[in-house]
């Protein structure tokens, strides 16, 4: 039984390299609070079975975590790297021409992200 879906945009659900790095740092260990305890060091909780997963990463390396941290993999969005976006549990997984920040503003994201409910509506109406 399907029991829902979540669309996450560009997180590091592997775990993340820059934020291996930043957290040797006091401010940014700050900055990043509560949230290296959800997922952002690699330890995504256990997902529901049934519910769907999709990925939405971006390839355009803009940003200031590859130049103050350094060895980004390529591709990446300028704070994540695609490799880090990837898990078994994903039910699908795109990757498009926007960085980290930018997907909060991008027409081309929120295009995805409708489509996506819609296909998930249009499922659940079906069955």
């Amino acid at each position: 039984m399907n029991t829902g879906v979540a669309i996450l945009l560009g997180s590091p659900i592997r775990g993340s390299k820059s934020i291996r790095k930043a957290v040797n740092i006091t401010f940014a260990r700050v900055l990043l609070g509560h949230s290296l305890e959800y997922g952002l060091l690699g330890d995504l909780p256990e997902w529901p079975t049934g519910q769907s997963l999709i990925m939405i990463a971006g390839n355009r390396g803009i940003g200031v975590s590859q130049y103050l941290l350094g060895g980004l993999s390529s591709p990446n969005d300028g704070t994540v790297a695609v490799q880090e976006t990837y898990s078994a549990e994903v039910t699908r997984h795109y990757v498009l021409p926007v960085s980290h920040s930018g997907m909060l503003f991008s027409q081309l994201i929120c295009t995805k992200i409708v489509q996506e409910l819609q296909n998930t509506n249009s499922s659940r109406t079906s069955q």
